[in-house]
């Protein structure tokens, strides 16, 4: 059964809160040292890159909406098959800087959607 735009939509924004929460509340040094942590960030991002995958397949306003779709389902990919391979540093800043413009993109087009 596939899911509405809306109820993928509100998982996105659910798990890109959770980053922008958890980056909110640590620092770059606990992040590099926690696994957990880490561990926390890469799986929102995996959510959040399977549901704009998703959305992406629905019809073209998913990349009107979101204006790194293929960067964020890239990301996710890699995060995915390529584990051995991932940045920590780098997971840090696009966690840092590309999920709050991401979080308003999102609510902006829930806010459409509704």
């Amino acid at each position: 059964m596939r899911r509405s735009a809306s109820v993928l939509l509100r998982d996105a924004i659910e798990a890109a809160d959770s980053i922008r929460s958890i980056v909110a509340s640590t620092t770059m040094d606990e992040y590099l040292t926690t696994r957990m942590l880490r561990s926390a960030v890469e799986r929102e991002f995996l959510i959040i890159g399977e549901v704009l995958n998703a959305l992406d397949g629905l019809g073209p306003d998913a990349r009107q909406h979101v204006t790194d779709l293929g960067r964020i389902v890239g990301l996710r990919n890699r995060l995915a098959h390529g584990y051995d391979t991932i940045d920590d540093a780098m997971v840090w800043s696009v966690a840092l800087d590309h999920i709050p413009p991401l979080l308003a993109e999102l609510r902006s087009w829930l806010a459409e959607a509704i």
